[in-house]
């Protein structure tokens, strides 16, 4: 009977132990979860910003894009239908250099703001893309941990009935 009751008060020991056990990984897990949600939230808002972003360098686009066919526009309404006919239309050499460094510099202006514009554009869009892939692995890693953390549940379940069965047998 002596033998009895020690190899239960050793299962309880034990049992009791595992519950210790199940209650430091539960509460690390749920840190863990509440951590990676934390961090979701960010992620998630870094793409909001991202994205805030990518339609403001889009509008500036356009209306750089406006500007610039407005110059060409004002251009052919006085009478000029392309650069070429502007250049022609110098009635003197330095008429026609002064026309010419406009002309390039108009170009050159547009083609820089265009060019910057498309890189700013290129650059926002593959940090969004970067941050939707995030957005994917923080998912995956949230349903991991809960994942196991169910499983933790039923364990403690089942350490619950051991325990309670255990705490039969000694009473």
């Amino acid at each position: 009977r002596q033998g009895a009751r020690e190899e239960a008060a050793r299962l309880q020991a034990d049992a009791t132990e595992k519950r210790r056990t199940y209650l430091t990984v539960q509460a690390l897990y749920e840190d863990t979860l509440k951590m990676l949600e934390s961090e979701l939230t960010v992620i998630e808002k870094e793409v909001e910003d991202i994205a805030k972003d990518i339609a403001a360098v889009e509008v500036e686009y356009e209306n750089e894009y406006e500007s610039f066919l407005d110059i060409l526009r004002m251009t052919y309404e006085e009478g000029q239908t392309n650069w070429f006919e502007i250049l022609m239309g110098a009635t003197s050499l330095s008429d026609l250099l002064s026309r010419i460094d406009r002309v390039t510099a108009i170009i050159r202006y547009s083609d820089r703001v265009m060019d910057s514009l498309l890189d700013k554009k290129t650059e926002l869009t593959e940090k969004y893309e970067a941050q939707l892939l995030k957005i994917e692995e923080q998912n995956s890693r949230i349903a991991e941990y809960e994942a196991r953390t169910a499983e933790l549940a039923a364990w403690q379940a089942e350490n619950e009935e051991g325990l309670a069965a255990l705490e039969n047998e000694i009473a």
